[in-house]
């Protein structure tokens, strides 16, 4: 739905104040936080070097266009996350299906907590280029407890 209003230039300051006061005592923290634009669901195991290259030939990225965003169901932790980084802001861990096992790096993740047991996770795959060996990651975007589906 859309709405408009007409005000005198002179009220904007106070308008801008009192609708963030509204918002502030109405609304809760995850109301505030934006919605992911996931693209599809999918299986690890459909995450090869081959569909990254393929995938990049599809997409175009830049100013507008985020790359492709997807999401996994009902994963866990094939080992226990490690946090890095200087002031540990990130986490690396290694998530599976039961049949394969894929790297996700968590920029910024700060103090977030982590899983606990089955979990959905929304990622970007990207290639991952160290010490001369490339392997799909995936950036994490978030999670949550698995759902039921």
């Amino acid at each position: 739905m859309a709405a408009g209003l007409s005000i005198k230039p002179d009220n904007i300051e106070l308008f801008r104040e009192r609708i963030n006061a509204i918002a502030r005592s109405a609304l809760t923290a995850e109301q505030l936080q934006p919605a992911l634009r996931l693209d599809a669901q999918t299986n690890l195991e459909d995450l090869t070097l081959e569909g990254l290259a393929e995938l990049g030939k599809l997409q175009q990225t830049g100013i507008g266009n985020p790359p492709a965003q997807f999401f996994a169901h009902n994963l866990e932790f094939h080992r226990p996350p490690k946090r890095m980084g200087q002031k540990s802001q990130h986490a690396k861990f290694w998530v599976t299906d039961g049949k394969t096992v894929r790297e996700s790096v968590w920029w910024n993740a700060g103090e977030a907590p982590m899983p606990e047991g089955p979990f959905d996770l929304a990622f970007a795959p990207q290639l991952n280029h160290f010490n001369g060996t490339d392997s799909v990651q995936l950036r994490v975007l978030d999670w949550r407890p698995a759902v039921q589906m």
